[in-house]
């Protein structure tokens, strides 16, 4: 039995997902946005 449960999770795909949370402000109207990003965003965004 416990050699078919190494098989199952030797083949589960396994994933990591980070995201960000930033803050935005904005200056003329003082409102707040909260935006979530995940990181492969941020290397198409131009800080």
């Amino acid at each position: 039995m416990s050699q078919q449960f190494a098989k199952i999770s030797a083949r589960a795909p396994c994933f990591i997902i980070i995201k960000v949370a930033i803050n935005i402000e904005d200056a003329a109207t003082g409102e707040l946005f909260q935006t979530i990003i995940y990181p492969d965003v941020l290397e198409e965004i131009q800080l």
